[in-house]
């Protein structure tokens, strides 16, 4: 709880303000110059006009939420476990059935196969048998052994773990539902829902929240004109429950539990958001030397904002089906660039599964990609060269100004706020892949044929401008001889801020959708949603991926290159001549004057040159070609998937690249002949110019050639 003094009871302290705390030596718990979110404020004394409040405060928001309108119904969230068993648990049953040997948690009747584990290496070991991955099976404890069954069905699974198969395996299951009315128990004042006593949930519990699926309405829809005038009718359409305000069906959220109103559920879209959102734990009485500023109290503001978000990716894949060069070039001809383009995300061979489901490449067929063979009809040939690349651009250029003219004359009895504020999210990244390397091996009866040539180039270009500026003009003498001066004063502080924040990009309130992650993904994508690190390939601002293997008598070269360029200029500025809290009709106490310049930026790139991984889509584009080869073996089965650190092939060559430049200027200024603070300015009133630059750069990049 924060004692908060001489707050103007015209302006009191609102929950929802932002307040940034600044102090030489922070109390335990606060932070210097980070901005807080109040959570809590209440009015504990009054003298005159100013009040004393107390204040409690949270680094993030939490989601904001509405109540439903509709009474009756019962929504719900749904705390997600998992199970972990060994292959060496799976066993048939006397009746051939099969079973695991393991104890359900009290009250567990359900369980969902996730599948195998991948270990360390990545490399995918078999399902088990007779089980399908995402299927609910009802699940029966006899004694120390469980036994599966579809639901609806009284025969027991049959199912058994393949020959030689070691790893672990697990299943899904809800740990912990816990049933709410939308309307009655949700509290918008506090955005929360509330929850009765014992719920057992705390902060960064992972949630799946679902609406009241027997609850549903009837709505007719109707055709209209470019006026608005109706035209007829479309029939009669079933709406589903609706979600309450600030959540989505079936999505899932992160718990937030303060000890303080343990009853009362707050819900972030990411794990690092939910311990942000708890309530600071600090008990102080502020002091000269600590200080909240306002950054919304009223007064006069005067901003200039923008917040924006700059995406730019390409990808293209060759995979092991016809090279299909007639639609390629077609479908560049007639502008349809999809056909060799797919906008691929990538991070490493280990987040490909993440990002692209189970399934082989979305390339495949984006780029009209057939599952044959390589060879023209009229040729006796395999195609001898692969070619895949990728090119992106990114340029944009912000120019944010706030201005105040040196004719200006401002007066405010709470507040003066000149803002300047650009927060930007990029994303640029490219992918190649050209992965055909066994149907361009040449065979012993075809000598000929074995020159198969695999490049895979990606490359791209980020031009970043940013310009910020909060600005007091400097004064100038007019075309009557008289000097023009811009005047700014407030009975409490006046502020020229300037900012660019470049931040991670990481998760938002919208949450994770759980109907395609948990049901497209395996086991250990669903346990990154219980421990928070899901998403953390959405971190990444810049990457590039190449891919080639062509064979061992074949060259492979993989190359990548991203290069960008980024300014970022932010100047706070009281120009000179400029008169700033100089006048006699605001009492001096509780005056103060700020200039503060940020720069704030994360820049995370990762780059990688690889041969086919072990991912999901490499296993299946290595079976696929091996249904295409004849006479194939184990060894060659192996080798299509293996090395997943580099190009393949005795003549292999490549490497990746990210290059960053950056320009950046961060000025907090008064200038020469500037007049601030009036002439009863005593100890209790400050200046603070500050000028702060945070760039944290982390680049990876992952690059090896194998023979």
């Amino acid at each position: 709880m924060l004692i908060l003094p001489n707050i103007p009871a015209s302006e009191p302290i609102r929950v929802g303000e932002r307040l940034t705390y600044r102090s030489s030596e922070p109390l335990p718990g606060l932070i210097d110059g980070e901005d807080y979110v109040v959570f809590a404020a209440n009015v504990r004394s009054q003298t005159g006009d100013l009040l004393e409040q107390t204040v409690q405060v949270t680094r993030a928001k939490s989601i904001g939420l509405q109540p439903a309108t509709e009474t009756g119904l019962q929504h719900s969230l749904t705390r997600l476990g998992v199970l972990r068993f060994d292959s060496d648990d799976v066993s048939t049953a006397a009746g051939g059935e099969g079973q695991i040997q393991m104890t359900l948690p009290n009250g567990v009747t359900s369980l969902t196969y996730l599948g195998p584990d991948p270990g360390a290496d990545d490399n995918l070991p078999p399902s088990i048998n007779g089980l399908v991955q995402n299927q609910r099976y009802e699940a029966i404890q006899q004694g120390t052994i469980v036994k599966l069954r579809l639901p609806g069905q009284t025969d027991f699974a049959s199912f058994t773990m393949p020959a030689g198969a070691t790893a672990e395996h697990g299943f899904r299951f809800d740990e912990k539902v816990q049933a709410f009315d939308p309307a009655a128990d949700v509290d918008a004042s506090f955005n929360a829902i509330t929850l009765p006593d014992g719920h057992g949930l705390q902060t960064g519990d992972f949630l799946l929240y679902a609406t009241d699926s027997s609850n549903s309405s009837t709505r007719e829809m109707f055709a209209f004109d470019g006026d608005g005038n109706e035209l007829e009718s479309l029939g009669n359409v079933t709406l589903p429950d609706a979600p309450i305000g600030g959540l989505d069906d079936h999505h899932g959220y992160y718990a937030v539990v303060d000890a303080r109103y343990p009853n009362r559920l707050r819900l972030a879209g990411s794990l690092t958001d939910a311990l942000a959102s708890e309530i600071v734990d600090v008990t102080s009485r502020l002091n000269t030397e600590h200080s909240f500023t306002r950054n919304s109290s009223g007064g006069i503001s005067v901003t200039a904002s923008l917040t924006a978000t700059n995406q730019a990716e390409a990808g293209v894949s060759l995979t092991q089906g016809e090279q299909p060069w007639s639609a390629v070039l077609g479908g560049v001809a007639s502008g349809r660039l999809e056909n060799i383009g797919s906008a691929g995300l990538g991070f490493f061979n280990s987040l490909r599964e993440s990002i692209q489901g189970n399934g082989v490449s979305e390339a495949i067929e984006v780029t009209d990609v057939d599952s044959g063979s390589t060879m023209d009809d009229a040729s006796t040939k395999q195609g001898g060269i692969d070619a895949a690349g990728s090119f992106v651009v990114s340029v944009f250029d912000h120019d944010v100004h706030a201005i105040i003219g040196a004719t200006a004359d401002l007066n405010s009895q709470t507040s003066l706020r000149v803002d300047a504020d650009i927060v930007q999210q990029t994303r640029l990244g490219a992918i190649g892949e050209s992965t055909r390397n066994a149907l361009n091996e040449g065979t012993e009866e075809d000598e000929d044929g074995g020159d198969g040539r695999e490049f895979a180039v990606s490359g791209g270009y980020g031009l970043f401008n940013n310009d910020a500026r909060a600005i007091v003009e400097d004064s100038f003498v007019d075309g009557n001889g008289e000097t023009q001066h811009a005047r700014l004063d407030a009975a409490g502080h006046v502020a020229i801020d300037a900012e660019i924040v470049v931040p991670f990009l990481g998760a938002t309130n919208d949450g994770v959708n759980a109907a395609v992650t948990i049901d497209q993904f395996g086991l250990l994508s669903f346990e990154s949603l219980l421990d928070g690190t899901h998403g953390l390939a959405g971190l990444v601002n810049v990457y590039v991926r190449t891919l080639a293997d062509g064979g061992d008598d074949s060259l492979s070269l993989a190359l990548g290159l991203i290069i960008t360029n980024a300014t970022n200029h932010v100047v706070a500025r009281i120009g000179e001549g400029a008169m700033v809290q100089t006048s006699d009709s605001f009492s001096a106490s509780g005056q103060d004057v700020r200039v503060t310049a940020l720069l704030d930026t994360f820049n995370v790139g990762a780059g990688q040159m690889s041969a086919l991984n072990l991912s999901l889509p490499g296993f299946a584009e290595a079976i696929n070609r091996g249904r295409k080869r004849e006479g194939g073996s184990v060894q060659d089965f192996l080798k299509d998937i293996a090395d997943p650190l580099g190009v393949s092939g005795k003549n292999a060559a490549g490497g990746t690249m990210l290059l960053t430049l950056g320009d950046h200027l961060t000025v907090a200024e008064i200038a020469d002949s500037a007049r601030v603070g009036g002439s009863s300015w005593g100890l209790g009133n400050t200046i603070d110019v500050s000028a702060v630059s945070d760039i944290y750069p982390a680049l990876f990049t992952k690059s090896v050639s194998a023979c």
